[in-house]
Order: structure tokens, then sequence, then C-alpha cells
């Protein structure tokens, strides 16, 4: 009995061992060749975003949006900031050089992130709180475009002073204004706090950080392209 409990107890240790994840994007095939030699690691996984971790990309494509988003301007998603993931490559964490990788690809290079599978699933419960309180903001602003267009009709048929309607409907949008913003800003805090964290730190040039590590893929759990 023992010996099962040690397993599963060993199972969970792996399965929260870190990863880097780095992320592409890229018109053109990658090979698991050409990474290893950019990033000075001996193993790698290589996953094609689309067809083999759709879900992960989506994740991290959502936080590129929300991270270069502008509440302030209504823009609670800015998906034009950065192009699509279209690769993505994993490797032990602390085993690579990024440097030269940097210089290589350029702005194809989307950046890395050092996680484990508890972080992907807060940064997951992150984003979605986030996209919830936006979807508000954004519904409740185009109720008041809704009013804002009640009101041209109502001035064109001479129903309402338009003074006093547009008086009061500046005096709604201020107050939902006042309401909104520091809600999606306390969210977009957090989306933030989670990017600085784990955003792939300063490389660690040391022999034994480029020894051949095993690779842990408990949240990626799919063969290698």
């Amino acid at each position: 009995m023992s010996s099962i409990s040690d397993k599963s107890e060993e199972t969970s240790k792996s399965v929260q061992r870190p990863v880097t994840i780095i992320f592409f994007s890229l018109n053109r095939n990658l090979t698991r060749t050409e990474l290893k030699k950019t990033f000075a690691v001996k193993k790698g996984k290589l996953f094609l975003a689309k067809k083999e971790h759709a879900g992960i990309a989506y994740v991290f494509d959502t936080l590129f949006a929300v991270r270069s988003s502008r509440p302030a301007e209504g823009l609670y998603f800015d998906h034009q900031n950065k192009n699509s993931i279209t690769h993505i490559y994993v490797v032990a964490q602390g085993t690579y050089v990024k440097e030269f990788a940097i210089l290589k690809y350029g702005t194809q290079l989307v950046g890395g992130f050092d996680v484990s599978k508890n972080e992907l699933e807060e940064i997951e419960k992150i984003l979605q709180a986030y996209r919830d309180i936006a979807s508000s903001c954004m519904n409740s602003k185009f109720f008041m475009n809704g009013l804002h267009e009640q009101a041209d009709k109502l001035i064109e048929s001479k129903i309402m002073d338009s003074c006093v309607y547009k008086d009061l409907l500046s005096k709604s949008a201020q107050e939902l204004n006042d309401m909104t913003y520091p809600i999606i800003s306390l969210a977009k805090n957090k989306v933030d706090e989670w990017f600085e964290r784990y955003f792939w730190k300063d490389v660690d040039f040391s022999p034994e950080a480029l020894t051949d590590k095993p690779i842990q893929l408990s949240a990626l759990d799919a063969e290698a392209s």
C-alpha cells in the first residue's frame, strides 16, 4: 500500500516540475534540430499550435492581447499587437540560451514563460475572470450607445428637451465609467502581475544549466512533431 502511495506522490511531484514554454509566430516550418542549436539545448519538444495544443496557444494569445490592451480607451483586447502563436517549443527550465534566439528570430519569437501545471491553471482562471469583467463592461457600453441613439430620435421628434437628455446621458456614462474602470483595471493588473512573474528571466549560462536534464510535459502531454 505504501509503495502505491509513494508512487502517486512521485508522479505528483513530476507533474509540477516547471518547464519553459517558448512561443513563435512564423509563416514557415521550424525543426527541433534548428531549435536545439539556437537555444543550445539537448532536449526539446516542438508542437504546431493549431494541430496539437490549440488550447495553450489560445490562452497565451489572449494573455498577450490583454497585456497590450487599453481599458481606459475601451480597448479590452488588443489582438493586433502580436501575431498569433504558430509554434510552441518546450524545454526543461534553466537549460536554454535565449540571447541568440532573440537576435535570430526577432519579433517572430513571441517570448517564453517558466511555468508548471499550477501556473498554467492559474493564468487560465485569471484570464477567464478578466474576460467576464470585460464582457460586462462592453455590454454596459453597448447599452449606453443604444441610449444615445434613442436620444437622437427623441430630440428629432421633439419629445424631450435635448439639453436635459444629453446631460442625463453624460452623467450616466460618467457614473458607469467610474464603476467599471477600477474593476477592469484590477483584473488587468492581475494579468500583468502573472506575466511579469513568469515571463522568462535572465539566462543561466552555468555548465549545470546546459546539461541534458529530463523534460516533464505533463501540461503538454502530446508527442513532439
